[in-house]
């Protein structure tokens, strides 16, 4: 088991249980080996805990920010068929607001072009 916290990803699929909530995510970070490009993992996720409600309320292509979790190998299935996978449980998330976007201009008269004058 690896904890984890402060982790970003990107909401494609919720799918509410009795007592947890199932999803998949995608989380991306920057290809040193290719700058510019982006290496992209998809993960199969469960919400518990605080997280649970909060999923609830989740759409597709929604942004978060994970601020508790835990990475596992689960196995399942017994003998020749048992099988492992990774799985992300997430105790605690945020919305990832997106960043105000400054308004360089908001302070500045524009010109209308109703006088002679210039803006500068």
């Amino acid at each position: 088991m690896i904890s984890f916290k402060d982790v970003f990803a990107t909401v494609w699929s919720i799918e509410p249980q009795a007592n947890f909530v199932k999803g998949r995510i995608s989380t991306s970070e920057k290809d040193y080996k290719n700058p510019g490009k982006y290496l992209n993992s998809n993960w199969f996720v469960t919400f518990v805990g605080q997280a649970k409600e909060k999923a609830l309320n989740l759409q597709i292509k929604d942004k978060v920010k994970i601020t508790s979790g835990k990475l596992s190998n689960v196995m399942i299935g017994e003998g020749a068929n048992k099988k492992s996978y990774l799985n992300l449980t997430i105790f605690d998330f945020e919305m990832n607001e997106p960043q105000a976007q400054s308004n360089f201009f908001a302070n500045v008269d524009l010109f209308d072009g109703s006088g002679d004058e210039l803006p500068f």
